[in-house]
């Protein structure tokens, strides 16, 4: 189940045009939980996400898929401690892009993602804006990248503050072409060489 689920291609195409990916979708002003995602994009193109309040996502807070000119602004992703008796252990709450061109991911939070391999992935994915996120206390690693290419990170603030904490700041699996830039990493980050530009960093120790 999804509170909101974009779904494509369609099965007919325009005339001049190859793109079979419908869009001008905008999501805007709500608060979603209890469902397995949240906000589902499928072969969409042309979407707005912003100023929405998310939570108790099964598997996904947003889950983008072969998506394009995808923009996600400033929500809010969080695990309210309050609500924890409504919540399954598993319930992760993370967000995922795959297979996805051209978005712009800023000015939004996430919070205590738990049972969850990363709170933000990106997985081959290209042309993306990352700026501006608040990546806060989540379990495993707070921003996943894999094979990602002709991309920018910058201006994010990781952390996670719990006094356990094992989890890492930012992770990369192949890839190219990219800049990891002035962001705040509070723990410890596995940034591969050759990913592209990294620096301006204030970076924990690189896990060894």
């Amino acid at each position: 189940s999804a509170n909101v689920r974009v779904k494509g291609p369609t099965a007919k195409p325009v005339k001049g045009a190859d793109e079979l990916r419908d869009g001008h979708v905008v999501v805007t002003g709500n608060v979603m939980s209890d469902v397995m995602v949240n906000v589902h994009l499928q072969h969409a193109r042309g979407v707005v996400v912003t100023g929405n309040t998310c939570w108790t996502a099964y598997e996904w807070n947003v889950l983008a898929e072969n998506s394009t000119a995808v923009v996600v602004g400033p929500n809010n992703f969080d695990r309210n401690p309050r609500y924890a008796a409504e919540e399954r252990p598993e319930t992760t709450n993370a967000l995922l892009f795959r297979d996805c061109t051209d978005c712009n991911l800023s000015g939004f939070s996430v919070s205590r993602t738990r049972a969850a391999p990363a709170a933000l992935t990106l997985e081959r994915c290209s042309r993306f804006n990352v700026t501006g996120l608040s990546l806060l206390d989540n379990d495993g690693v707070g921003l996943q990248l894999t094979d990602v290419t002709n991309s920018r990170v910058s201006d994010c603030l990781v952390r996670d503050d719990r006094p356990d904490a094992a989890s890492l700041s930012v992770r990369t699996q192949g890839g190219r072409d990219n800049m990891i830039v002035d962001n705040y990493l509070g723990r410890p980050h596995e940034i591969l060489k050759g990913v592209g530009l990294v620096e301006r960093n204030f970076d924990a120790k690189v896990k060894p």
